[in-house]
This record gives C-alpha cells, structure tokens and sequence, in this order.
C-alpha cells in the first residue's frame, strides 16, 4: 500500500517531508536524549564535589588546630632533640650535673647501642642503665624529674626499683631508661 502511495506523484513529496521530519525528529530525540544524560552526571559530578568542599571546609578548623598543634610538638621535639642523631654525650652531661646537683654520693651507668623500634621508621631507643647507692626514693624522684628538663633528648622509664636497707630511709636504685631517637 505504501509502494501504491509512492507512485502517486501528489502524495510522494508529502510522504518525503513526512519520512524526512520522522527522522530530523528521531535524530534530534537522540541528540537531546544523549545531551540530558550528559548533563545529570556533570551534576551528579559537581554535587559530588560540593559536598565534599562544604565537608572539608566543615573539617578545616579542626585540620588547622591539628596542624598547628602538630607543628608545636614538631618544635618541642626539636628543641629537645628528640628528632636528632643520638647524643650520648649529652645524655651522660646531664647524668652528671643532675648528681652533682642532688649530691648524690654513688652513681654509675652503662648505655647500651641503640635498637631500632618497630613502631615507626627511623625510631629507635638507646638503653641507659642507672645505679645510685644510698639514695632514697625522694632523691631519685628528683634525679628523674631533673634529668627530664636538663637532657636533651627524650626517655622513658622501663624499670626502676629502690632496695632499702634496714633504715628504710635509702638503699640501691636500679633504673632501666631507654633514651628515644628519630631519623628522619
């Protein structure tokens, strides 16, 4: 019936615009289909990253006071030489002056090699054994507080015990420090 329509020479340019205007119409669904798709997931895309500039900027006052506090600690272990290569020698300095300080009588110490740790890269802890005789348990309270402030470095106190002799007022003090370094 169509090929019958065709031959009539009224109704072929009609049928023409008709078939050309289905697809013009088609291409243009097309075209317009494609552009819509586009355009949802340029939104999806920007609402995406909207939410995530509005989460950190929601976050940024408290990145910042992490920052900052971090950059303080940063200091202060630098300051205390913390982040440096051992210093053995100023560890054993402030030994010294912390006894003469408290007068203590007796005092010895052994530092070992220092032993990489496993809890961060570039950490590692120098063992320092300490012996006091006749000292009493507020003298090494006072050793140990000094020798925090006038150290340079950072230690920490595996053990330390004090065996009284029948006094009870002082006795043997034997103390385990491990003096902390970090390379970076």
């Amino acid at each position: 019936m169509i090929l019958a329509l065709l031959r009539t020479p009224a109704l072929r340019q009609p049928f023409a615009l008709l078939l050309a205007a289905l697809v013009l119409g088609g291409a243009a669904l097309h075209l317009s289909f494609n552009h819509r798709v586009a355009s949802e997931t340029a939104l999806q895309r920007q609402t995406a990253a909207t939410e995530a500039a509005a989460h950190d900027a929601r976050l940024a006052p408290t990145r910042l006071q992490e920052d900052r506090a971090a950059a303080e600690i940063h200091r202060q272990m630098e300051q205390r030489g913390f982040n440096a290569a051992e210093n053995r020698v100023g560890w054993i300095s402030a030994l010294s002056r912390a006894q003469t300080q408290l007068d203590i009588d007796s005092l010895s110490w052994r530092l070992g090699p220092r032993e990489p740790s496993t809890l961060a890269p570039g950490l590692g802890r120098t063992p320092m054994d300490i012996t006091l005789q006749r000292v009493g348990i507020d003298r090494l309270e006072a050793l140990l507080a000094l020798l925090t402030d006038i150290a340079p470095g950072h230690y920490t106190i595996e053990h330390c015990t004090i065996a009284l002799q029948g006094d009870g007022g002082s006795g043997q003090a034997d103390c385990r420090l491990y003096w902390w370094t970090l390379h970076e």
